[in-house]
């Protein structure tokens, strides 16, 4: 079973790849050093709400769709 940071993590990584950007760019966008994205796309680290927003923002994704049902994930 997925953890509420692992399936968080899995949607905005397929938002990442759907964008077409490259990670230079959605970093810089967002304003998130490149090895600091790469590390938290991959699952090594848990995403800030800060980043989260700055990441929904750059790729024009939905946080709240992002988030949907994770309360249920953790509980």
């Amino acid at each position: 079973m997925d953890t509420a940071s692992q399936t968080l993590n899995r949607r905005v990584s397929d938002s990442f790849r759907a964008s077409g950007l490259a990670l230079n760019a959605l970093a810089e966008a967002a304003g998130i050093p490149r090895t600091t994205l790469r590390r938290k796309l991959s699952g090594a680290a848990e995403f800030t709400i800060t980043e989260l927003i700055r990441l929904a923002i750059a790729l024009d994704a939905d946080l709240e769709a992002w988030t949907a049902g994770l309360v249920e994930v953790v509980a």
